[in-house]
């Protein structure tokens, strides 16, 4: 529908006296040779609200970068004009509250180069009371400003100038496109931005001379900007579409739908070779305000019909002399003057639907609606991929609907006493008895809006089992497996495996095994084209004789014995293997002495003729033919306390040994071949004297391998 507009404001609220009600300006400077500049300062005021006019003269304050006042220029008022409302549509009427005067203020000043350059402002208060998106607008000044850089004053530079004042007036929903570039006589380049007005001056110094002095040293922010009502902010000025600034062009975009008045800030900087050396700020106020016409057209129609053909129109707009076209291609008879008319379309498809208010008047408005009919267009349909074999059933679905104009958007899926879904394509397990149906329903809704609902079944065909296994008294002896089945009333075919542990028919469901070990037999069953699997496991070893074996120690090294115990029952007869290294393999307990690591199996045969097994293994350690593992301590103290008064060679796995000493004069005092003879320190029937005796070793081993030693010992008394 064609926005018109009569502006409705804000400004025929009752009024408050609280200052000029300023409604926006600018500032800026023209370089005009040998350190003159032409300051040009504009100021807008509302001049239906404004109390009371323009300042006779304005003060202009030139400060300098650490905020020192430079000069106070005093300009005089020179007059002021009115800004004419411009409305785009010549249909709509501009109310005679609506009004904004205009006031230039210029001077010529000389600016002598100054290191840091020039901040020039000027301040008024205050704004008019029926802003709403700052706070306390009727106490909030404003501050019009622009600097010069030392860089500027070098160049002589004149700073940007805004081509065009923005348009006072908006429409609600009328989209912002305003061009709010300015320009260069330099040639400088320029980067637009959305800026923060800057508050200044007060109620209670309305029209300070001079101004105030900045508040920071910041060319940039010089001054506290306004305070923002949320959610309004410096992104955000207006609410709706946000405004935004090309930070190129300057092009001003939005969208309005807030109605009332609201402040805004537009800055433009001005570079030269990189380098930032002016801005120009502007503040100005917008208007938003609603918009009418005598003739609207505006109706209320479906976006799309998804049952029958038939619609009836409300006309929702104002004006008289209604036209309706329905859209049908082909035909004239598509047509009515009738203020809320009914039509019966003839087919699915898409129809643009036009009403005209106030046919053949030059302000005559139009709306167009497309309307989509997609009756009986919807075919549901769904695939659903499962093993039918299965008790508890994972089911892939895939969504098949054919949706005719539109795409299906949403899904709605309900297992019925599973749960529910809204994936296009779920996955979904049912589990249950044998031979169940399960059900589901799916609704899918179109990009439209239409729905199709139905409802799927899965049905499944697992083969339930149950095994019986007879009793079996021993490993070996025969037993009977039998599998059930359960619920099943159609034909099941049989067939076990492995074959060599069977001894009945393969194919029957009961068979006859004598497993002598742990056996896993296994079951393949075939129904209605299905087949599955299972194993039933068959230990005959639960029926073995109770067996415990132990073996202390169960780490030795070559030549050493280790104890065997097995459990001791006299009803059990003993048989130990291997039975090289044994004492006896018929004994519950035998003593063995591997040379190296050795399982020994012990089998043992109950009252009832039943077999146990049971392995244990020694750890032989080898043993190294090498001194320190063959020890010869290095003093001993024959001194008949019990401790060290013998003195030995330790070792282990000797197969032949050689120990002989000598005393200082080269007398043998001790001979010996036997391990486990030692010397006691006598020497020819007395007590040897406290002294150094040589000796020489000589092993040879069980491993095979020899030492040869020398070395001496210190008898101590």
């Amino acid at each position: 529908m064609k926005q018109q507009l009569i502006v409705i404001l804000l400004f025929l609220l009752p009024l408050q006296v609280l200052g000029t009600h300023i409604v926006g300006g600018e500032m800026s400077y023209r370089c005009l040779g040998n350190n003159q500049y032409e300051l040009s300062l504009t100021v807008f005021r509302d001049c239906f609200n404004g109390i009371p006019q323009f300042d006779d003269t304005a003060s202009v304050g030139i400060f300098d970068v650490n905020n020192n006042l430079v000069m106070d220029i005093r300009i005089p008022f020179s007059g002021d004009d009115t800004l004419q409302p411009v409305l785009f549509d010549s249909c709509l009427v501009i109310p005679p509250s609506v009004c904004v005067h205009r006031s230039t203020y210029i001077d010529t000043v000389t600016l002598n180069f100054l290191t840091g350059g020039y901040k020039i402002l000027y301040q008024r208060c205050c704004r008019n009371f029926t802003i709403v998106n700052i706070n306390n607008p009727s106490g909030t000044g404003a501050t019009f400003y622009t600097f010069i850089s030392e860089e500027g004053l070098l160049g002589c530079n004149s700073n940007p100038v805004f081509k065009e004042w923005p348009p006072i007036y908006i429409c609600a929903g009328t989209p912002i496109v305003f061009d709010h570039s300015a320009l260069d006589i330099d040639g400088d380049s320029l980067v637009y931005e959305l800026c923060a007005p800057f508050t200044g001056a007060n109620v209670n110094d309305s029209r300070p001379q001079p101004p105030y002095t900045p508040t920071y040293n910041n060319f940039l922010f010089p001054y506290d900007t306004v305070s923002w009502i949320p959610p309004y902010s410096t992104s955000d000025m207006l609410g709706g579409t946000p405004l935004s600034i090309d930070r190129q062009t300057g092009l001003l975009t939005g969208t309005p739908f807030n109605l009332g008045q609201f402040v805004v800030g537009v800055c433009v900087k001005e570079y030269r070779n990189g380098q930032l050396i002016s801005v120009a700020k502007r503040d100005f106020q917008y208007n938003i305000g609603s918009c009418s016409s005598e003739y609207i057209a505006d109706f209320d129609a479906p976006n799309v019909l998804c049952d029958g053909f038939d619609v009836t129109f409300v006309n929702q707009g104002t004006g008289s002399d209604y036209f309706w076209d329905f859209g049908v291609l082909g035909t004239s008879a598509d047509t009515s003057i009738d203020v809320n008319p009914s039509f019966t379309f003839p087919d699915t498809g898409v129809y643009t639907i036009t009403l005209i208010s106030g046919r053949g008047n030059n302000c005559a408005d139009t709306a167009i609606h497309v309307l989509s009919i997609e009756t009986n267009q919807i075919q549901w349909a769904v695939d659903a991929i499962y093993d039918a074999c299965d008790d508890s059933v994972t089911v892939q679905f895939f969504d098949k609907t054919y949706t005719g104009l539109s795409t299906a958007v949403e899904w709605l899926w309900d297992f019925i006493g599973v749960g529910t879904d809204s994936v296009q394509n779920p996955v979904v397990t049912f589990s249950g008895s044998p031979n169940d149906h399960y059900f589901y329903r799916m609704k899918v809704t179109t990009s439209s809006g239409c729905e199709a609902v139905n409802i799927g079944e899965i049905q499944t065909y697992p083969i339930e089992l149950d095994f019986e296994i007879g009793e079996q008294t021993c490993p070996g002896q025969e037993m009977q497996i039998a599998a059930i089945s359960l619920d099943i009333t159609d034909t099941i075919d049989y067939y076990w495996s492995p074959e060599d542990e069977i001894l009945s028919d393969i194919t029957d469901s009961t068979i006859i095994v004598a497993p002598f070990v742990p056996t896993d037999f296994i079951l393949e069953t075939s129904m209605n084209t299905c087949t599955q699997y299972d194993t039933i496991r068959v230990d005959p070893t639960e029926n073995a004789p109770p067996l415990d074996i132990f073996a202390d120690p169960d780490t030795i090294f070559p030549g050493e014995t280790s104890q065997l115990s097995a459990t001791d029952d006299l009803t059990y007869l003993y048989d130990w293997s291997p039975t090289n290294t044994l004492s006896d393999s018929s004994i519950f307990n035998p003593v063995v002495n591997p040379l190296k690591t050795t399982d020994y199996i012990v089998t043992v045969t109950d009252a009832r003729g039943c077999i146990g097994v049971d392995t244990i293994r020694i750890f032989v350690r080898p043993f190294e033919c090498e001194i320190p593992y063959i020890f010869i301590p290095n003093a001993f103290t024959p001194n008949e306390d019990g401790k060290n008064d013998v003195l030995y060679v330790r070792a282990n796995a000797v197969d032949e040994f050689y120990f002989v000493l000598y005393n200082r004069w080269g007398q043998k005092v001790f001979e010996t071949r036997d391990l486990n003879i030692g010397w006691n320190g006598f020497f020819e029937g007395r007590k040897s004297p406290p002294d150094v005796f040589g000796y020489i070793l000589q092993v040879k081993c069980l491993t095979g391998g020899q030492v040869t030693q020398k070395g001496n010992v210190t008898l101590i008394r």
